[in-house]
């Protein structure tokens, strides 16, 4: 039933069904995450700790350290990379709406981070945005995560165009 609520399954003829993918519901979701994703790096420019820098310092070297990862470990070290911002924010309903966020991207077929270069720009980005939180540059760390989530976006959008073509 928790798994209904959060729209991650839906009611089917025969028992539950993974819903399809609603593009509507999917800008949506980019939209609210430009904002929040923004805020939660501005915060963690003023709000982050001695750990939180290390944390992130080691998160984006360990991306860096990978030998051409697959599409599955992209993505879990994309969101551990963003939970770890949000943390850093130390503002516990920001991270819990961006939580909330991430979860109903599960069911889009594919990381926008195996686009093309997206995987290499990412963590350069996710680089830049670390030294401006541990500089506290609050503007810059929020002009920067906007930024990697409005690219982010538009790369969904053509993933979903394309997956529309085909259908």
């Amino acid at each position: 039933s928790r798994l209904q609520h959060e729209r991650l399954l839906e009611r089917a003829a025969r028992g539950l069904q993974v819903p399809q993918i609603d593009p509507q519901e999917v800008i949506q979701i980019y939209d609210l995450r430009v904002m929040l994703e923004q805020e939660a790096a501005g915060q963690a420019s003023s709000s982050r700790t001695a750990s939180d820098i290390m944390r992130l310092e080691a998160l984006v070297e360990r991306d860096r350290e990978l030998d051409s990862p697959d599409d599955q470990t992209r993505i879990r070290c994309n969101v551990e990379f963003h939970a770890a911002v949000s943390t850093a924010a130390h503002n516990r309903v920001l991270q819990d709406l961006l939580e909330r966020l991430s979860t109903h991207l599960i069911n889009t077929p594919r990381s926008t981070l195996s686009v093309g270069n997206r995987w290499e720009d990412a963590l350069d980005e996710h680089e830049a945005l670390v030294r401006a939180i541990i500089d506290q540059r609050a503007d810059d760390a929020r002009q920067i995560a906007r930024q990697h989530m409005e690219t982010a976006r538009a790369l969904r959008l053509d993933l979903l165009k394309s997956a529309a073509k085909t259908e």
